[in-house]
């Protein structure tokens, strides 16, 4: 320790005599604010600052010392000296916004300045925006330094506090923070200046002095810093060491006494840091938290969590077990969280998201505040798992790109270094809406070892290369990457407005494997509206898709540019393709699918098909010095809307093609020439075992060969191919004049047939543009020589698209082995005699017949298969399934065979071998059969809505099957229903119409012929039945029922019509019955006939014709009138109407009684009254016509008092006789009473 003090004073006396004559300017003393002090001061000068908060941003561009009132000769070399009060409480805060540029608390700047800065405390700061003024990058801005930002100059720092400096304060709206050097940060580099003055620098005239190699970063303290990468210092540019022993940060490894990279960060790893004797907490832990609701105050534990990422990568351990850090679901951003993009993810850590649709890195990015959102540069252990990477923009990483991720070297920005080991591991991640210049999602910069799996790439965009993914000089390895939606906007070069290649994808210089990708529907600025290619590359890609993809110049799907670097090197690496799906990608130029030039790719077991360019080479357009090679592959229905080659165009020179086992269908030369393939100038192609069908063009439909060329094409078979002018197969057109031509075709062991007029056309037929046909097979006339042929190929279903040959096809052994015809036999792979003509070598094995079937008959089944004219058929049969027991042998010259001896319910497998001559081929399939006896006795009831079947049950049946069709020979729609019992209820038939049953029996998986149908047809019943009475019959009626043929209507006595029913058939819905008996309750309901199928009733209705009263007399008193009638058993009550109108229309008074009596008393005198009476049965539920009506008067009659009153009483003779209008009676009272008269009809 005393040793210790000694050195700190020779220290302080050194700087003692040096300042000797130097000038203390004193803050606030002399000067109100720390810069004015600045400003004043000399080199050598000190400028102390009193306690005190000082809100300013400052610039430093002299040898001066900014320091405190601390006392350094009690605190130098002691633990805890940054709790001196002076150095606590002299606090430059950098928050303030005077320039939005520079918001630094210090800025120390230019000529190689070397001042002192002690005992202070540095908060608040954001960062000064600098400007990057090389490559691509130039001109883009980068925010830096937010406690100090260090430029060209090599301070001493010592004894220094500096918290929470890198970010601007969460009230802030749009917060700003610093990309780099949340503390501190250091610049050395010529190509890097400050944007608030790069036209008018502010830096003094101080010319440049020798930098030293070491700067004294001594003894300082850390505390809650934050950037996106050198936390706590950054370096940029300087190769020397940078010495901060002695320091206090948050937390360290404290196994290796050291921080992270993340903590302490140099560009491309140049400086190195000098760490002895740094303090911290000591890092415990492997596992820490993240969560939107968290704090940076926080333990970092599952219960406790951070706040940011940023946080928690400055507990990363970069030796030893990886550091885990959990990051629960929610959205991190600036604005929210805090977050501080780009994030630079150090070695040996695991960032683990909860899943990537809901766990979001927002960078919230744009031009004006540039970031990507994650950086990772070399590793040896790194996992990024379950995020979601958005809104990021990073122009300002220049050609290095990585707009969502950027995996790159450590000096990612040399485009010329080696690539360098990274061994990220990247997964489960959706990387979208991300901006940069190149690889707008992603970015991989001279990189060896990344694999990127289960990824989604999508909606990004770019200003030059690779809007989905930047590939640059590097190896990675990517599984099940998903790449849509990205779109290359373009940039200005060389005079091309929008230059810039690779929608989806593009490479340059690189390698990898790539398994399960899929591209489609990414739009290119230029060229490879999926992938672009160019320089070396030697990657390969397995089981994709490359589709949709759209490019306003060449190349719809891919475009390999210059990939053997361009000099015609045969040997250059390209890349390989193998079961790789290219479809639907649209091109203006050439090249809807693909396009090759200088390039050697290998198409293996590939699909290019729909592919469409207004130009050449709808699938593929092959340009100069290109060896490429398609293996095994299908290119069809491709398109040139105005250009040659539907399906494939090469041309140039020194373009070599190489095609194998490859069918050209369906392809299309809009414009003129080659539906299938078009060689244009083309030197070689050699072209084997390839089937050329149904392309179509106005020359060469098949292939069209022009100009100075030369192929090979043999063993394939060239069929349905048409043309509108000629070689509707094979149209050779070299050319004549002053630089003439020559086209040759040498087609062997070839079928051209079928290919319309002219299936081989040579334009220019002379000595040097030739078809040279042998040992082939054309329709064509002209061609008898040299071992021609001119026959039915005989192909086994040429509509179906089966081009093999048929075993009795004269093309077989009717080849060659001999190509070149140099009595070397080239092909040594065949069978027979010789090989055979065509794309497909007849093995002379005889296939399995297949699609054996069997129908039951009533009493045998008819077996069939699929079969050729050309073959007999055995047909085997067996009680057992493996053909152990005894064999039944059948044959038939047809493809179908009827077995009759056969038992009932039981099993028998068969099994079916084609035979031509004594060779046999293969037996069928196994099927079993058996004949299941059918279903008898089918009956039908239908009931209400309902239809019930019963048959007669079957022991041995598993279940039925029921059919149910409006067909009679249920060749029409047909519904099923299955019953395990010998019955069904369907409870679903319309009504009205016909339809017909039959009945299927199973025994398990064997069935039998249907039963004889029957034909069922629900007749709607008859509704709204209504009913009239008179005296003597009942009326009755109800809703026409459209469908009826008739009606009956049943009566009976009994509501069960179980007894005693009468019948009666109608043709109209109406009917009288006038037979009935009076007083009795009868009970009607009507069926519905449609032929001979008839309805359930209707719903019945009663009737009972209650009898009219009879016998009606009434007797007179003085103010009443008293009526009776004769009595009826069966009513229960009597109405009595009154009425003053005769015909009771209206004024109609209603009396009751439950008696055959009833007495009026209010009635009024010299009024005509007249009563009618209906009887009442059964609760009121029936009536009675009404009796004949009675007419009653109250007559007052006057007496002369001159008259003299009668003894007696005495009645006289009317007068005159009663057959006259009028009558007298007169009577004669000895007094007053009462005169009530009856007059009887005798």
């Amino acid at each position: 320790m005393n040793q210790m003090k000694s050195k700190y004073f020779l220290l302080v006396a050194c700087l003692f005599l040096t300042n000797i004559f130097a000038a203390t300017i004193n803050i606030p003393a002399d000067y109100a604010t720390i810069q004015e002090g600045i400003d004043a001061a000399q080199d050598g000068d000190i400028v102390l600052v009193a306690q005190g908060t000082y809100y300013e941003n400052l610039t430093i561009n002299k040898e001066i010392t900014l320091t405190s009132n601390a006392d350094f000769d009690n605190i130098v070399g002691t633990e805890g000296w940054y709790n001196d009060t002076n150095i606590q409480q002299t606090i430059i805060n950098g928050s303030v916004m005077d320039d939005p540029k520079k918001r630094s608390c210090l800025i120390i700047r230019d000529g190689d300045i070397q001042p002192t800065i002690k005992g202070l405390t540095f908060e608040g700061g954001v960062g000064t925006s600098m400007i990057f003024g090389s490559g691509c990058a130039s001109g883009l801005p980068e925010r830096s330094g937010g406690g100090i930002l260090i430029y060209d100059a090599y301070p001493t720092i010592n004894y220094n506090r500096f918290l929470s400096n890198g970010i601007s304060s969460d009230t802030e709206r749009g917060r700003k923070a610093a990309k780099t050097g949340g503390a501190i940060a250091h610049y050395e580099d010529a190509e890097v200046e400050f944007d608030e003055d790069r036209d008018n620098s502010s830096g003094n005239n101080r010319s440049s002095r020798n930098r030293p190699m070491s700067m004294n970063i001594q003894n300082n303290y850390f505390e809650n810093n934050t950037s996106g990468n050198g936390q706590d210092f950054y370096s940029h540019g300087y190769d020397g060491s940078i010495d901060v022993s002695s320091s206090v940060f948050a937390n360290i490894d404290c196994e290796t006494n050291t921080v992270n990279d993340f903590v302490l960060n140099s560009l491309n790893d140049v400086a190195d840091y000098v760490q002895e004797g740094i303090v911290g907490a000591c890092i415990e832990e492997y596992d820490y938290y993240v969560s939107v609701s968290g704090d940076n105050d926080n333990s970092g534990t599952v219960t406790a969590p951070f706040a940011t990422i940023g946080r928690a990568l400055s507990f990363v351990k970069e030796v030893g077990d990886p550091t885990t850090i959990y990051v629960t679901a929610g959205v991190y951003s600036p604005d929210l969280t805090g977050e501080i993009f780009p994030i630079n993810i150090p070695n040996n850590a695991h960032l683990i998201g909860e899943d990537p649709e809901t766990t979001i890195l927002d960078a919230d990015a744009d031009e004006t505040k540039q970031a990507a959102v994650v950086i990772i540069k070399e590793v040896e252990n790194l996992l990024l798992k379950n995020f979601t990477l958005s809104n990021g923009y990073s122009e300002s990483n220049g050609c290095t790109g990585g707009g969502g991720l950027l995996v790159t070297a450590d000096d990612m920005f040399n485009l010329s270094g080696d690539r360098m080991a990274s061994n990220a591991v990247i997964e489960n991640l959706i990387i979208e809406n991300n901006h940069s210049h190149n690889g707008g999602g992603v970015s991989f910069f001279r990189v060896d070892g990344p694999s990127l799996s289960n990824v989604i790439i999508r909606n990004n965009t770019n200003s030059f290369m690779g809007a989905g993914i930047f590939h640059y000089g590097s190896s990675s390895t990517m599984n099940d990457v998903e790449i849509h939606g990205n779109v290359g906007f373009g940039s200005e070069f060389f005079g091309y407005p929008n230059m810039g290649h690779g929608g989806g994808i593009f490479f340059t210089g690189s390698d990898g494997t790539f398994t399960g990708i899929n591209i489609y529907d990414n739009t290119a600025a230029m060229h490879g509206g999926g992938i672009g290619a160019e320089g070396r590359n030697g990657w390969t890609m397995t089981n994709s898709n490359i589709s949709d993809n759209v490019a306003p110049g060449l190349a719809g799907g891919m475009w390999l540019w210059t990939n053997n670097n361009g000099s015609g090197d045969m040997e250059g690496a390209s890349p390989t393709l193998t079961n790789v799906s290219i479809e639907s990608n649209i091109a203006s130029m050439d090249g809807g699918g693909v396009l090759v030039n200088n390039s050697n790719p290998v198409f293996e077991n590939c699909l290019i098909k729909n592919n469409q360019t207004d130009q050449n080479g709808g699938g593929i357009a092959a340009w100069d010095y290109s060896l490429f090679v398609i293996n095994d592959c299908i290119i069809s229905e491709n398109k040139t809307i105005n250009g040659l080659g539907g399906g494939l165009y090469s041309t140039g020179l020194e373009t070599h093609t190489t095609i194998t086992n490859t069918t050209f269908s369906g392809n299309e030369a809009g414009g003129d020439a080659g539906g299938g393939i078009c060689f244009w100038n083309s030197p070689i192609g050699i072209l084997t075992n390839l089937t050329i069908v149904n392309n179509i063009a106005s020359y060469g439909g098949g292939i069209h060969v022009w100009g100075l060329s030369s192929h090979i094409i043999s063993n394939s078979t060239i069929t349905g191919n048409s043309s509108e002018y000629g070689g509707g197969g094979i149209n050779v057109f070299g050319s004549t004049g002053i630089a003439p031509s020559f086209a040759t075709t040498h087609v062997i062991n070839s079928i051209v047939w079928d290919n319309g007029i002219f299936s081989l056309y040579d334009e220019w037929a002379n000595s040097v543009n030739t078809i040279n046909l042998t040992y082939s097979n054309t329709d064509d006339s002209g061609w008898e020589d040299d071992q021609n042929i001119s026959a039915d190929p005989l192909f086994v279903d040429a509509d179906g698209g089966d081009y093999n040959l048929q075993i009795v096809s004269p093309c077989i052994d009717a080849g060659t082995a001999d190509i070149n015809q140099d009595g070397t036999d080239d092909i040594t792979d065949y069978i027979g005699l010789a090989p055979d003509m065509g794309a497909y070598e007849n093995d002379l094995n005889i296939l399995a017949p297949t699609g054996l079937q069997y129908s039951p008959q009533a009493n045998s089944i008819l077996l069939s298969w699929n079969g050729s004219p050309s073959f007999s058929y055995k047909i085997e049969r067996s009680l057992s399934e493996d053909f152990s027991g005894a064999i039944d042998e059948f044959y038939s010259t047809s493809n179908n065979y009827t077995d009759t001896e056969l038992e009932p319910a039981v099993e028998y497998f068969y099994r079916v071998t084609a035979v031509y001559g004594d060779i046999q081929g293969d037996p069928s399939d196994v099927i079993s059969a058996m004949i299941v006896p059918v279903p008898a006795g089918l009956e039908f009831e239908v009931q209400y809505e309902s239809v019930v079947l019963t048959w007669t049950a079957d022991e041995n049946a598993t279940n039925y099957q029921i059919q149910r069709s409006r067909d009679p020979m249920f060749f029409g729609p047909s519904d099923l229903f299955y019953s395990t019992e010998n019955n069904f209820t369907d409870n679903t038939p319309p009504a009205g119409i016909m339809h017909y049953y039959r009945i299927t029996a199973y025994y398990g998986e064997h069935m039998s012929i249907p039963s004889e149908n029957v034909s069922v047809i629900i007749v709607p019943a008859p509704v709204g039945v209504v009913y009239m009475v008179d005296e003597s019959s009942v009326s009755l009626s109800w809703d026409q029922i459209d469908i009826a043929t008739g009606y009956m209507i049943e009566r009976s006595a009994d509501s069960l019509f179980a007894s005693d029913g009468v019948i009666f058939n109608v043709t109209e819905n109406s009917f009288i019955d006038d037979n009935i008996d009076v007083g009795i309750m009868i009970y009607y309901r009507v069926s519905t006939f449609y032929g001979e199928h008839m309805s359930i009733p209707s719903e019945y209705v009663s009737v009972i014709i209650v009898p009219a009263p009879v016998g009606i007399v009434y007797t007179v008193d003085e103010s009443s009138v008293s009526l009776t009638w004769d009595q009826i058993d069966i009513a229960t009550s009597y109405v009595i109407e009154r009425d003053t109108d005769s015909f009771f229309l209206a004024d109609v008074e209603e009396f009751t009684s439950t008696e055959n009596s009833f007495t009026d008393n209010s009635l009024e005198a010299e009024i005509e009254y007249y009563y009618r009476i209906s009887a009442v049965c059964c609760d009121g539920d029936y009536s009675s016509s009404y009796s004949d009506v009675v007419s009653v008067m109250l007559t007052v009659m006057d007496v002369d008092p001159t008259a003299s009153i009668p003894d007696t009483y005495s009645l006289q003779q009317n007068y005159p006789n009663p057959f006259n209008p009028t009558t007298q009676i007169r009577y004669g009272l000895k007094e007053n009473a009462y005169v009530s008269i009856n007059i009887y009809n005798l």
